[in-house]
């Protein structure tokens, strides 16, 4: 069993004769890892959470398209979820997200002020986009000149999600200018 499992990691050991034939027998059987066992031996998912309020809203829908492409390049993998605007849905999502062991969250958080914080206890690393909450130590809000020239493309074709960004942004974002 070691020798199979170093030869199809490429781990020093087996020969080349050996290393040849285990992967010629798992390319026959379709074999591909088990990521939940490696999950377990390494402690990583290879997977980050992100949520977001609205799945249709061309907004939303860019910002996963574009984080997903990223992760992907790095071998991580994007699982979205939709909160619908939804507070309660929103920390369900959150909840089921950390109980999956994502390796890191995106929240576009609905809530007006934070009721909860994500990853509670597991002390999951996370982004808030597009939103800023005072006295709320995450990892980073992200809110960048991408951000903005994506959100004002998306308002302009589409109008605002209802419970988006504060229409303050705009303002807050020229005096940082």
């Amino acid at each position: 069993m070691v020798t199979v499992s170093k030869a199809l990691r490429g781990f020093p050991g087996p020969s080349e004769e050996t290393r040849a034939r285990v992967l010629s027998v798992a390319k026959e059987m379709n074999y591909g890892p088990n990521l939940v066992a490696r999950a377990l031996v390494s402690g990583r998912t290879y997977s980050i959470g992100l949520v977001i309020p609205d799945l249709v809203h061309p907004f939303f829908a860019q910002i996963a398209k574009s984080i997903a492409a990223v992760l992907h390049e790095r071998g991580y993998s994007l699982i979205v979820s939709s909160s619908e605007e939804n507070p309660d849905m929103e920390k369900r999502a959150v909840e089921q997200l950390v109980a999956r062991s994502v390796d890191g969250l995106l929240i576009a958080s609905t809530q007006a002020q934070l009721r909860s914080c994500a990853g509670g206890d597991q002390q999951i690393p996370y982004v808030l986009v597009d939103r800023k909450f005072e006295g709320l130590d995450a990892n980073l809000s992200a809110w960048t000149t991408c951000a903005w020239e994506l959100w004002v493309r998306s308002i302009y074709r589409n109008g605002m999600p209802k419970n988006c960004a504060p229409r303050r942004r705009p303002r807050e974002f020229r005096s940082r200018a």
